[in-house]
């Protein structure tokens, strides 16, 4: 079942990040060995997610696959990513036990939608900045005589 194999892969990323000691002193520039074995398991719960029958349990659960996709606005350090995924899979992993046993699937924790709003406010920042960066002025000058 679709649902089980969902369940099983953000079991598995859960252990996977468990199983991470990243460094906490020095920022994370270059992708670590578990963040390509994170994507896996991400990328594997939304293909299964795709063969669940109607879109309740998916339009509850995909918002919060997309935020974990974007672990890398937590922080500037692996700690931070591996802390946000922790608590992305685990209200993850929360709504589909939910449905598997026939309950009413819980709307998102709220630390999931105060994270949301970090990664928004953060992405503002970084195109605010963007904004605000004056082209780069030529050493030579533009000959504009004809």
């Amino acid at each position: 079942m679709a649902i089980d194999l969902a369940l099983s892969e953000l079991i598995k990323l859960n252990d996977l990040l468990d199983s991470t000691t990243p460094s906490t002193d020095s920022p994370a520039i270059d992708p670590e060995p578990w963040e390509v074995q994170a994507k896996v398991h991400l990328r594997n719960v939304e293909l299964a997610l795709l063969r669940v029958p109607g879109r309740v349990v998916y339009a509850r659960v995909l918002p919060t696959l997309e935020l974990a996709k974007e672990y890398r606005w937590a922080g500037p350090r692996h700690f931070h990513y591996i802390q946000m995924m922790r608590l992305l899979a685990g209200d993850m992993i929360t709504a589909l036990s939910a449905y598997t046993r026939g309950d009413t699937i819980p709307t998102p924790d709220r630390a999931v939608g105060q994270t949301r709003a970090l990664v928004e406010r953060r992405k503002a920042a970084r195109v605010a900045a963007f904004l605000m960066e004056e082209p780069a002025l030529d050493d030579e000058e533009e000959d504009t005589t004809m």
